[in-house]
């Protein structure tokens, strides 16, 4: 997975591309970055009300931990998904 690039390294190919999600940080225990497909979708009769460990968008970015810019804390972080 390689965060912050809709494109993979030279060499590689994009299984797919999308956005950086993880779990709530009021989840509790390690927070676990996923890689989520541009156009997700959704397993029918599940939402956020039923299903408290869903996923959140990845957004806030503090400059102290990236190059800004060409980071932007509104904007969510894309990803690309690469294999070898």
């Amino acid at each position: 997975m390689v965060p912050a690039k809709t494109q993979c390294h030279a060499g590689w190919t994009r299984e797919y591309y999308g956005y950086l999600m993880s779990n709530h940080y009021n989840n509790g225990g390690r927070t676990m970055y996923e890689c989520v497909d541009k156009d997700p979708e959704s397993v029918p009769g599940l939402n956020a009300e039923s299903n408290p460990r869903s996923f959140f968008d990845v957004n806030e970015i503090y400059c102290n931990g990236f190059s800004c810019p060409p980071y932007d804390a509104e904007k969510e972080l894309t990803c690309a998904v690469c294999t070898r």
